[in-house]
């Protein structure tokens, strides 16, 4: 899935990589990513410093503390290292 609402698709290369995700990593100022705001939604790359993506099978962050996300809206607090993996292709029915 590449659009993740409003048409904003930071995750744009999801589609022509089956199998694999599309991590975006941002580390940069709030206005920073404002000003990438136009880029996400026409599905482009980001081009300003601190906001990295990668095609990849597995991601794994690691932390000092517990590290908090969310699933659905549920949030979670998990442990100190935190992998997201390719699972398995699910098709949806659109009636």
């Amino acid at each position: 899935m590449d659009d993740i609402g409003l048409r904003f698709r930071p995750f744009h290369l999801a589609p022509h990589n089956p199998g694999k995700l599309h991590a975006v990593g941002f580390g940069c100022t709030p206005l920073a990513l404002i000003g990438q705001l136009g880029n996400i939604w026409l599905a482009r790359p980001t081009t300003a410093a601190g906001i990295r993506g990668a095609v990849t099978e597995r991601i794994t962050m690691r932390g000092s503390a517990p590290i908090p996300y969310m699933i659905d809206g549920d949030f979670h607090t998990g442990v100190q290292s935190l992998t997201v993996e390719v699972g398995p292709r699910v098709r949806l029915l659109v009636p």
